[in-house]
């Protein structure tokens, strides 16, 4: 039996937080006992339900939260306080496991520096380019990342090894790293949507860079009928936030925060609609393509525009142009025989990503335990500031 102990203090019910969610309930098949501590538990507890290998454990929030500067550090170790308190009421804890990227989980490596115990580091947000993010890279065991995140890490390892672009990209290549991608239990897996429906769907975290307001100026530009769109929305409580409040104003589009019955209403749409750029993932677009929806996408070069054909299990839409984004939009719904043809081809690519087949390396990786892993067949790192001490 193996034991990982885990933090959690993002404010937010995010995407990220549903896929490592995702990611822990195949513990249930693995012989692995993990430990969140979080300062949002009902976030966990509605993600895991009544799931006995996974342990919530409330902490309470930092007083001071910031992401650089001496304020990162205070509250830093004001976690660091909080891991060691939940330790001590913990089995022997094999791995540390940080679920989001260096940058919030730097009191994991701190307190790696007390219990020697190794962190898998998992990134599925891209890595601000700090010398602190490039020590935890550095410092990590393992690193599973999505694969929009690399460049990021490779400009935190820059700050931090203070060498040039090229001998950094070769360092690169002596970490023990792997790219992975987010999958759906069958759980969690949506209803089928309404492909005959011309109603458009919108789902995520109201925050600027998420864009809905490109959403609203696209579906007015209909002329005479508005198009009838069903926004779900997280409402954002950050400090220094860059959040957005619904426009109860905007005609034919009906809000939801946080709705309970989201696949109900998912379920009714027949075009989803993805607004934000450049998403190192984008949960929200794969949930559409598993229950069967034509999806809209911005052709900017993410995750999804590399996977998805346009014309074939896609439309796609030139990023931040409402115009653009309407006339994706108008396309399918004078076409609904596309939209099925569409939603046939997109449910055949959402069968691949499944959360067992997705996550598996990474349940192995915890259920083999540190001890078990293989030392021979790690890679040699080259003998860089910061390898060779702390």
């Amino acid at each position: 039996m193996k034991h990982v102990l885990m933090l959690d203090t993002n404010p937010l019910q995010s995407g990220s937080k549903v896929a490592n969610a995702e990611l822990l309930k195949q513990c249930n098949q693995r012989d692995v006992v993990g430990y969140v501590a979080t300062t949002h538990p009902e976030h966990w507890n509605k993600l895991l339900g009544d799931n006995e290998r996974i342990q919530v454990v409330k902490i309470p929030c930092s007083p001071v939260t910031s992401q650089n500067g001496l304020a990162y550090w205070v509250m830093s170790f004001f976690y660091l306080f909080q891991l060691l308190f939940v330790l001590i009421r913990l089995p022997k804890v094999d791995w540390l496991l940080g679920l989001s990227n260096p940058n919030n989980d730097m009191p994991l490596y701190l307190l790696r520096l007390l219990n020697r115990r190794p962190v898998v580091q998992i990134v599925s947000q891209s890595v601000g380019k700090s010398r602190s993010a490039g020590y935890c890279l550095v410092k990590a065991t393992s690193i599973y990342y999505l694969a929009n995140c690399r460049e990021s890490m490779i400009h935190a390892l820059q700050a931090y090894l203070n060498l040039p672009t090229a001998a950094v990209r070769r360092y690169w290549t002596t970490l023990n790293t792997s790219s992975f991608v987010n999958g759906l239990s069958s759980e969690r897996w949506p209803k089928q949507a309404n492909p005959m429906s011309s109603r458009v769907f919108w789902a995520a975290t109201l925050l600027k860079r998420k864009n809905v307001n490109l959403l609203l100026e696209a579906i007015q530009l209909e002329n005479g009928i508005n198009l009838k769109t069903t926004v779900c929305y997280i409402q954002p409580n950050l400090i220094n936030d860059e959040g957005l409040s619904p426009d109860f104003t905007a005609k034919g589009v009906d809000w939801y925060e946080s709705p309970e019955n989201l696949d109900d209403l998912r379920a009714q749409c027949g075009v989803f609609v993805a607004t934000a750029e450049n998403e190192p993932f984008g949960l929200a677009i794969l949930e559409s393509l598993a229950a069967g929806m034509c999806v809209v996408i911005p052709h900017d070069d993410s995750y999804w525009d590399r996977i998805l054909t346009d014309g074939k299990n896609c439309i796609k839409y030139t990023p931040n142009d409402a115009a653009s984004l309407h006339n994706a939009i108008r396309l399918l719904n004078e076409s609904p025989w596309l939209k099925v043809t569409m939603g046939i081809e997109a449910l055949n690519v959402a069968r691949l990503y499944t959360a067992e087949r997705c996550y598996f390396p990474i349940t192995q990786h915890l259920c083999a335990g540190p001890e078990q892993q293989n030392e021979s067949s790690a890679k040699k790192r080259n003998n860089v500031k910061g390898y060779d001490h702390v």
